[in-house]
């Protein structure tokens, strides 16, 4: 078999050789270094383009989280310290009246409040006292012996009922000893 004269296997190698070898380098060559390295910087200037604004918008997402959150606890604390207000005034207005059943009702709702603080302190327990015991082995609270004691008249309302003689002077105190417990607190 003959070998085709018009297709030079040697020449195209050479041609490939100079063009991309360790020979003398051609414009060929030095063009395709230029372009990509024109090409090189125009992605590395994208990159750092890419990674500054991701910064900025984070920064501005934080700074929008952070304001939303902010937005959030101020209506919470004010729907808090509101409820807080109308419980108290609540407590106050039955303390008001006339009637001995309402001052009762004052004091065990007062004391319901306690029971409820002192969970949202981290205190456990089965009852209003196990919270106290353990919140004066703490030490935490200064003024659990004044819990104390509107506990104890709020127990002796509740175990013998009627039969408990409660004055308003009275009353007024044990209310009194309460709103200390919870201005501590930052109920009040």
């Amino acid at each position: 078999m003959s070998q085709p004269t018009f297709l030079n296997v040697e020449w195209l190698f050479y041609q490939v050789y100079r063009i991309f070898g360790s020979g003398g380098e051609s414009n060929f060559t030095n063009g395709i270094k230029v372009f990509f390295s024109i090409l090189s910087i125009f992605f590395i200037t994208v990159i750092a383009y890419c990674i500054i604004r991701m910064f900025e918008i984070r920064k501005k997402e934080h700074h929008h989280m952070m304001s939303t959150i902010n937005r959030y606890l101020s209506a919470e604390a004010d729907t808090t310290v509101h409820k807080a207000r109308s419980e108290w005034e609540a407590i106050q207005d039955h303390l008001a009246s006339e009637s001995d059943a309402n001052w009762r009702l004052a004091i065990i709702e007062a004391d319901r409040i306690l029971e409820s603080l002192m969970e949202e302190q981290g205190f456990l327990g089965d009852t209003l006292g196990d919270k106290l015991d353990e919140a004066g082995k703490v030490g935490k609270i200064v003024s659990i012996p004044k819990a104390w004691e509107a506990h104890k008249v709020r127990n002796q309302i509740a175990h013998e009922g009627m039969s408990f003689n409660l004055s308003k002077r009275e009353a007024t105190r044990v209310l009194g000893l309460y709103e200390d417990v919870f201005k501590e607190l930052g109920y009040l």
